[in-house]
Parts: C-alpha cells; sequence; structure tokens
C-alpha cells in the first residue's frame, strides 16, 4: 500500500522489499545494511528524478511538485516514509497477533468488548517495540536520567518506547509493566 501512495511501481517494489528487509533484520551485518541503506537511498534519488521529469498522480510527484525539499530532503523523507510505512506497520500487526495469542485471556477480553479496541491498541504499542535500534545518545557531561548516572561519553541506546509519552514511562514503571494489560488506561 505505501508503495503504490508513493508511486514504487509494482516491478521496484521486489527490491524495495529486499532492501528493507536487510535494513531491519537482526541478523544483517552492519555492512550488509549500509549497504542497504545505500541502495535504498540510491533508488529513491533516482525514483525522484523520474517524478520530476514525468510526474504522475502520487506522493512523490506531489512533493516534487511542491519545490520547498532538496533532493535530500525529499529522498530523506521517502525513506522515512516507506520504512515506517512498511516495515513498522507490518511488524506491528504479527507481533500484535502473536501477543494476543499469546495471552488468551487478553483476547477473549477483546472479543468480548470491543470497546477496548483503543485502549488495546496503545497497550500493545507499549508493549511491542517495533523498531531494535532505539536512538542512541551520548552526553556532553555526567548526566542522570530515572536514577541512572550516564558519564560524559557513554554512548546509551535509548528504547524508542521510552520517548514516546509519558504513557509508556509511567506503565514501565508500574508494577508488571512489563506485562500486556489490554485494558490498562
Amino acid at each position: 500500500m505505501i508503495c503504490e501512495l508513493l508511486g514504487v511501481p509494482f516491478e521496484d517494489q521486489e527490491r524495495f522489499l529486499k532492501d528493507s528487509t536487510a535494513i531491519f533484520d537482526l541478523e544483517t551485518s552492519r555492512e550488509e545494511m549500509m549497504a542497504a541503506v545505500g541502495s535504498f537511498w540510491a533508488y529513491l534519488t533516482e525514483l525522484i528524478q523520474r517524478r520530476r521529469a514525468e510526474p504522475t498522480d502520487d506522493l512523490i510527484s506531489g512533493l516534487v511538485s511542491g519545490g520547498e525539499l532538496n533532493d535530500a530532503e525529499l529522498t530523506g523523507t521517502c525513506m522515512t516514509l516507506l520504512i515506517g510505512g512498511y516495515e513498522s506497520t507490518a511488524t506491528t500487526f504479527s507481533l500484535g497477533t502473536y501477543a494476543l495469542l499469546n495471552r488468551p485471556e487478553q483476547l477473549a477480553a477483546l472479543r468480548a468488548d470491543d470497546s477496548l479496541m483503543d485502549t488495546a491498541v496503545d497497550e500493545l504499542l507499549r508493549y511491542l517495540s517495533v523498531l531494535q535500534h532505539g536512538t542512541e545518545r551520548t552526553p556532553l557531561e555526567d548526566a542522570e536520567m530515572d536514577g541512572v548516572v550516564m558519564r560524559a561519553g557513554q554512548t546509551a541506546l535509548i528504547p524508542t518506547a521510552y520517548y514516546t509519552g509519558t504513557t509508556f514511562k509511567r506503565a514501565a514503571r508500574e508494577p508488571l509493566g512489563n506485562v500486556l494489560h489490554i485494558d490498562r488506561w
């Protein structure tokens, strides 16, 4: 769906899948991942040039015609949209299904009361992490975060769920914060 929205031709979607899989596969070496990122970047740069020459009815053509972004910004935006619109969505659906199937009482509660759907989605997003990489942070001076001291120059990987909202932080500190409860909120 995201490929169609952006205007990635059907015949190019296999390349997209190959590169995005290599980027997010935990068993991919850093070198393979960087090669896939480079391949992906080159492909998007070329696609943007095609859309500039021959616009179609897609998001990339719309972004190009807006004229507000340079080529690097257009490529970065498209890369973010493609990966975010495909990889995280596919992974979240799969992991959410798996989590509910492994917690039959939670699945039964959701089936019995569809008003829990919104809170179930929030809880599954909190409970599951689809981004294994997180964000690296390196303080310039000693700093404390939630009782953990980080030394200047010490790099830490901050899980994405930590900084996405106070709800997530609160749940992680509660007793059983690492347990799935679709009616938590």
